[in-house]
């Protein structure tokens, strides 16, 4: 199972970040601490919601050591928010495991103030993200299961585009798209000569866009066989980052 702890002083953002990994509302609780079991892809998760109070910074200085990860929330619009964890934190031995998350605002904290604290805080890992945003979420439920690859957030900011991902020190910036993946080959002897070629070319790495040009098919017939396929369980449809 992997246990994460959200801290910081942004308790309904957390909430709401909560809500969109779940699929559901949860609403505010009024205990110090909540507990969230799910799975992502099979894999166990359990999230440790803190109340942002003494009480809390108590249990959790208690069970520190007990989490995988650590995520800290603070506002991107208010250099404050982001202050007043280093007392949450500062006890901590092991930094790789804590990860500070900037919350979208309206006016985001001059870049240079949030890695001055970092550096003073001794933390490297740091991710923006905006609650508004489907592919911030996503990116963010694939950093709990897939940790070790580091998400950096930039949907907030302009001439930038939505997600930078950074993999063994080279970094790719794109966006995430929507591609097909086969999972299953049983039944394939039921599909139309067209809709082979179509399954054929569902590698994961192709969009529908792309299958349809390759195949000088229009689109929405394209897309209408995919939905087939993923109805029959032979492709899912999988998010890439370009």
């Amino acid at each position: 199972m992997i246990k994460i702890a959200f801290i910081g002083p942004l308790e309904k953002e957390r909430i709401r970040v909560l809500e969109k990994i779940l699929n559901r509302n949860i609403g505010e609780s009024k205990e110090f601490l909540s507990l969230y079991n799910f799975k992502i892809d099979s894999k166990s998760i359990q999230i440790w919601n803190f109340k942002w109070n003494r009480q809390a910074n108590i249990v959790f200085n208690l069970m520190k050591d007990t989490y995988n990860y650590i995520f800290v929330f603070f506002r991107l619009s208010n250099i404050n928010s982001l202050k007043v964890t280093d007392e949450w934190i500062s006890s901590i031995k092991n930094k790789d495991k804590i990860v500070y998350i900037g919350v979208n605002g309206e006016k985001i904290v001059n870049v240079d103030s949030i890695k001055r604290f970092l550096n003073k805080v001794e933390v490297n890992k740091y991710i923006e993200i905006d609650l508004d945003s489907k592919e911030n979420i996503y990116a963010l439920k694939e950093m709990i299961t897939n940790f070790e690859e580091k998400f950096i957030l930039l949907a907030s900011r302009k001439m930038e585009k939505p997600l930078v991902r950074e993999i063994s020190g080279v970094t790719y910036k794109g966006e995430l798209v929507t591609t097909p993946l086969i999972i299953s080959y049983e039944g394939i002897d039921d599909l139309s000569g067209e809709e082979r070629l179509i399954f054929r070319l569902c590698n994961g790495e192709n969009t529908i866009e792309e299958i349809a040009k390759k195949l000088s098919l229009p689109r929405i017939r394209v897309a209408l066989v995919i939905k087939k396929l993923v109805r029959k369980k032979l492709v899912k449809e999988i998010m890439t980052l370009r």
